[in-house]
């Protein structure tokens, strides 16, 4: 190392440095694709499915009660609108939410915990 010049070493530098980032930002970017296309595409039918299914509610509603009939028809239609939005935005946050960390923790750990709650 002491042979090369300061310009070989400072070439050197940058090629590690740049083989460096591409090794650990664009290779898992690149390499992510595949997941976020799945997801992006398990959202658009999941999206189209929710779609008609309300279609299919409020289409049930119409014709098999007859509450719906009058000013109650438009009223229905914004009804179904609303809980598909509702039940949707809980299966959201349903997913979003981080894990339990009680679950992470260690068969010792538990173990630990149980013999100091039988001691007292």
């Amino acid at each position: 190392m002491r042979d090369k010049t300061p310009k070989r070493q400072a070439e050197d530098l940058k090629e590690l440095v740049v083989g460096y980032v591409k090794q650990e930002t664009l290779d898992p970017i690149k390499s992510s694709g595949r997941h976020l296309g799945f997801g992006v595409g398990g959202a658009l039918v999941s999206s189209i499915g929710v779609a008609f299914l309300a279609v299919g509610t409020l289409r049930l509603l119409q014709t098999e009660t007859t509450w719906l009939d009058g000013p109650w028809s438009r009223l229905a239609a914004y009804a179904i609108v609303i809980g598909a939005l509702a039940v949707g935005a809980g299966v959201s946050f349903t997913a979003a939410r981080p894990p339990n960390n009680a679950d992470a923790t260690s068969g010792s750990a538990k173990a630990a915990k149980g013999k100091k709650g039988k001691q007292r």
